[in-house]
């Protein structure tokens, strides 16, 4: 999951079963901030585990090497 503009990708597979689920389970985790945060919370429940992928964040929150 990531914030502030980084992104994310999903299958094709997973946006098939997630768009069954989609408007219940944004009203299920209404108290999250962000729709990553909600749209995650979403496929935990398809029990679609999440991956951290560094590559996946804003470039002004990390230094640079």
């Amino acid at each position: 999951m990531a914030f502030v503009g980084g992104g994310y990708a999903i299958s094709y597979l997973a946006t098939a079963a997630l768009a069954w689920i989609m408007y219940g389970c944004l009203d299920r985790y209404n108290e999250f901030y962000g729709s990553d945060h909600r749209v995650q919370a979403c496929l935990a429940e398809l029990g679609v585990p999440l991956t951290t992928e560094p590559g996946f964040h804003q470039g002004s929150h990390f230094p640079t090497p």
